[in-house]
């Protein structure tokens, strides 16, 4: 994990920014960024994609592995952002679906006595 902090803290000098612009380009801490160069953290695969493009770089690149045949650095990172879109379009159906199945599961305010009174109060009539 070393190595990926070194190579993280080299490509950020090496495009002039400075640690605490860079973590505030992508939305972490300025301690975040200097966790992830030290190598007393690691960093997900989402900050490393948002720190790719900051520095204009691939992932591979940013972590420094090496070139493999087939698929060049290019289309990889193509590739995963794809994916990581994929992911994300995901999640936010999740959290959509989640919200909507505690909607149709919170009980109706007949079912909670202080609802009821304040619907009651509201409406000017008592149900019967």
């Amino acid at each position: 994990m070393d190595r990926i902090g070194d190579r993280l803290r080299s490509i950020r000098e090496g495009r002039g920014l400075i640690r605490k612009a860079a973590a505030a380009a992508i939305g972490v801490a300025d301690s975040t960024l200097q966790r992830w160069e030290q190598g007393t953290a690691e960093i997900g695969v989402l900050s490393a994609l948002q720190l790719a493009r900051l520095y204009e770089t691939t992932l591979p690149d940013l972590v420094g592995e090496p070139a493999r045949e087939g698929l060049s650095s290019a289309d990889a990172n193509d590739l995963l952002q794809f994916v990581l879109g994929q992911v994300c379009a995901i999640d936010a159906l999740r959290a959509r679906a989640t919200a909507g199945l505690r909607r149709a599961l919170t009980p109706p305010a007949a079912h909670h006595p202080r609802r009821a009174a304040r619907a009651r109060d509201r409406s000017g009539s008592c149900p019967e």
